[in-house]
């Protein structure tokens, strides 16, 4: 999934990216999802190379059943492997 990039997942059609930009080990990106009244808006930033990524960012929103929210996230990850060890069962 990396590999081909940020574009080829599946899309909310309740959820709009703007402003998204990827490249040179950065990116960037905004979104607005709005469900039934209820609206929640993310900004991101982060850096990233083959192996690993650091992101920054910050969410924010109403809705009508629990009120006014705000997040600030810091989120860090690394490939540990290149298939997964665990089994299914």
């Amino acid at each position: 999934d990396a590999a081909r990039g940020p574009e080829s997942r599946p899309r909310d059609s309740s959820c709009k990216v703007n402003n998204a930009s990827y490249g040179g080990g950065r990116f960037s990106a905004e979104s607005v999802c709005s469900h039934e009244g209820d609206v929640t808006r993310m900004k991101m930033t982060g850096t990233y190379t083959p192996t690993s990524y650091v992101m920054d960012g910050q969410m924010s929103g109403s809705q009508s059943t629990t009120g006014a929210m705000a997040m600030t996230m810091h989120l860090t990850g690394r490939r540990i492997a290149p298939v997964c060890s665990a089994k299914s069962k």
